[in-house]
């Protein structure tokens, strides 16, 4: 199980151990970010969301989908839709 915390432009995900899995560093500030762990690869999807407007789809350290959006979010959430 790893731990995420969110600086205000960087992203860390610490094992339990207390060893450093990765760090991500950000070019502009981070309003708000989700993550969860994918099931079989352990792999950290991180969304974060940027001050300039930017939503940003990690795979751990690897950008899959960035967006621009309209506004700043304060929230971001992950949901299921048919």
């Amino acid at each position: 199980m790893s731990n995420l915390v969110a600086g205000e432009r960087s992203l860390f995900c610490i094992e339990e151990s207390g060893d450093l899995r990765f760090m991500k560093k950000f070019e502009c500030s981070v309003s708000c970010f989700r993550a969860s762990v994918l099931n079989e690869s352990r792999t950290v999807q991180s969304l974060i969301c940027t001050n300039s407007q930017q939503l940003l789809v990690y795979e751990d350290v690897k950008l899959t989908w960035a967006a621009k959006l309209d506004v700043v979010p304060i929230s971001v959430s992950i949901g299921t839709f048919r």
